[in-house]
C-alpha cells in the first residue's frame, strides 16, 4: 500500500465518521427512528472499517494500526447506543449521550489515532 493510499483512506475516514456525528445529532433533533442501528454499531460495515479488515494481519497488527482499529470499534459501539436510542424513540437520551464523554472521548481518540497514522 502507497503512502497516499493511506492517507486518502484515512482523510475519507475522517470526514466520513464526522458526518455520522452530524447525522446522528440531526437525527435527534428531527425525532427520526430510521437510522440503521444494526450497521452502525459494527466497526466492519462504514467503508473505512471495510477497507481496514481487508488490510494484510502485518499492517492492521502493526501498533497504530491496532489501536486505531480498538477506537474505531468504540466510536461505533458509542454511536450505535446513540442509534439504538433514537429506534427506541429516547430522543433526550440521545442527545445526553452525544454529549456524554464516553461518546466525546471515543470520538476525539479516534480523530487523533488515525491523524497520528495519516502522519506516521
Amino acid at each position: 500500500m502507497t503512502t497516499q493510499t493511506l492517507r486518502s483512506e484515512i482523510d475519507a475516514a475522517l470526514a466520513a465518521h464526522d458526518l455520522w456525528k452530524q447525522k446522528l445529532t440531526t437525527a435527534a433533533h428531527n425525532k427520526d427512528r430510521e437510522l440503521p442501528v444494526g450497521t452502525i454499531c459494527r466497526d466492519d460495515q462504514c467503508t473505512f472499517g471495510k477497507w481496514y479488515y481487508s488490510q494484510p494481519e502485518d499492517l492492521r497488527f502493526s501498533r497504530t494500526p491496532y489501536m486505531v482499529r480498538k477506537l474505531h470499534s468504540d466510536f461505533h459501539l458509542n454511536a450505535g447506543k446513540v442509534a439504538l436510542d433514537l429506534a427506541r424513540g429516547e430522543f433526550d437520551e440521545a442527545l445526553k449521550r452525544l454529549e456524554s464523554p464516553a461518546y466525546k472521548n471515543a470520538t476525539a481518540e479516534l480523530t487523533k489515532a488515525l491523524v497520528e497514522w495519516r502522519e506516521a
